[in-house]
């Protein structure tokens, strides 16, 4: 069976992924829907693998939609979204990362803050275990950073000395 991935929707209240399955009775379409956490658009290539174990597995496609809704969570710190003051929403992507990542979710902040026109205050943590890369790697998220989110706090030795100057 083959899992055909069909669209994606995001708001500051949830992100849902859309798919289609090829099954012996034609074309069914499955949504995953995610509201205490957004994850960007990317993150379809690992739901896809994961609709097509299930599927392998004989599971139904209502109790994948099921079991993924409800035991899929991220690291803590990782994609989570707040209400914030004044219309802003806080996102909170502390937990160390990689660049790409990072450079990943800031595509889904930009898309939110031109869907919703509202504020990002963005909570970043350093990106660790990088070795002699960490100020080259620290400083290109840094300059992405800047057109996306308009406040942003620092966490970590790593991001005060290389992204907090930016």
């Amino acid at each position: 069976n083959n899992v055909i991935y069909n669209g994606y929707e995001v708001t500051t209240k949830k992100c849902k992924f859309s798919f289609l399955v090829e099954t012996s009775k034609g074309l069914k379409e499955i949504d995953i829907q995610f509201s205490k956490f957004l994850l960007p658009e990317a993150s379809q290539e690992s739901l896809a693998a994961v609709i097509g174990a299930g599927i392998a597995l004989e599971l139904s496609l209502t109790a994948i939609k099921n079991t993924i809704e409800s035991n899929y969570m991220p690291p803590k710190s990782r994609a989570s979204v707040f209400e914030g003051l004044n219309e802003s929403m806080i996102i909170d992507s502390s937990y160390n990362s990689s660049k790409q990542s990072v450079l990943t979710f800031l595509g889904l902040l930009e898309r939110l803050k031109e869907k919703t026109k509202r504020p990002i205050a963005f909570i970043m943590g350093d990106m660790r275990e990088l070795g002699e890369a960490a100020a080259k790697e620290h400083e290109e998220v840094a300059h992405k950073i800047i057109p996306v989110v308009d406040y942003l706090y620092c966490l970590g030795p790593l991001t005060a000395q290389y992204v907090a100057p930016i």
